[in-house]
């Protein structure tokens, strides 16, 4: 047997909050925008928006102080390992549907440590969504790469659909 915590969830359950940190991923992608925006430089964002060909628009948080901010926010009780696999999904696709470029970043340095919670279909519609080399990079990384290993066979059968794609972004 075991505890409480080793109880089976029905499908669903767990969603709106996690054990630990009391929140879901809709929440937490607000607590994380108000902090970015908070340390936020706006000449530093335009200059951002003009390297990314006018793609994105960006709020003008530099990488390092990105991680940072989002670091402090989950000191504040915000653990990304107590959330739960729908509110990490939701969080992930939330963070893509923002307009800033920073919440995107955001999303693809959460699902690094959590791409548990991710599957390669998931991870594909974030790949082709606001698509900039950065982040298709990161996510091939740290998100596609440690899926395709738990399981190689599927995940070796989905990269060759991947491959035979003559137009993934299309």
């Amino acid at each position: 047997g075991g505890g409480a915590k080793n109880s089976r969830k029905k499908s669903g359950e767990g969603e709106k909050s996690s054990e630990g940190s009391g929140i879901d991923g809709a929440e937490l992608v607000v607590r994380i925008e108000a902090a970015l925006m908070g340390v936020a430089d706006e000449a530093y964002g335009k200059r951002q928006s003009q390297y990314l060909r006018h793609q994105f628009r960006c709020m003008g948080v530099p990488a390092p102080l990105l991680k940072d901010t989002c670091k402090r926010v989950y000191e504040e009780g915000v653990r990304l390992k107590d959330l739960s696999v729908e509110g990490v999904r939701r969080a992930a696709f939330l963070s893509y549907e923002k307009e800033h470029r920073e919440m995107h970043n955001w999303a693809v340095y959460m699902l690094a440590v959590r791409h548990d919670a991710f599957d390669l279909k998931m991870a594909k519609q974030l790949i082709v969504r606001h698509s900039w080399w950065d982040t298709v990079d990161s996510l091939a990384c740290n998100v596609v790469g440690p899926i395709v290993l738990r399981d190689r066979e599927a995940g070796t059968k989905e990269m060759r659909e991947w491959l035979a794609d003559k137009d993934i972004w299309g």
